[in-house]
């Protein structure tokens, strides 16, 4: 590991010591933040936001289209046909 990884990975840890029982203390590293279990595998609260305003869009726009799927399907019906002709008008 470089010197970089190694002071990104001391930044989002926070060191504890921990005896052995021998008289001999370690250094360990625990992570820090919301999620510890989780690491640097957690996401930030921004990302989560944006994550899941785009899958409530997503929902919202499916349940749109069953409760209205008489209209949306004519709107596709017109739209191929608009795309098949090929008319000009005069």
């Amino acid at each position: 590991m470089n010197t970089q990884t190694n002071k990104t990975a001391a930044a989002n840890h926070r060191p504890v010591e921990q005896s052995t029982g021998s008289g001999n203390c370690q250094l360990l590293l625990q992570p820090t933040g919301r999620f510890p279990h989780m690491g640097k595998r957690a996401m930030k609260p921004r990302a989560r936001r944006v994550t899941i305003g785009a899958v409530l869009g997503a929902v919202l726009v499916a349940a749109l289209v069953v409760t209205h799927w008489g209209t949306v399907r004519d709107h596709v019906e017109a739209w191929h046909f608009q795309e098949d002709r090929n008319e000009q008008l005069v």
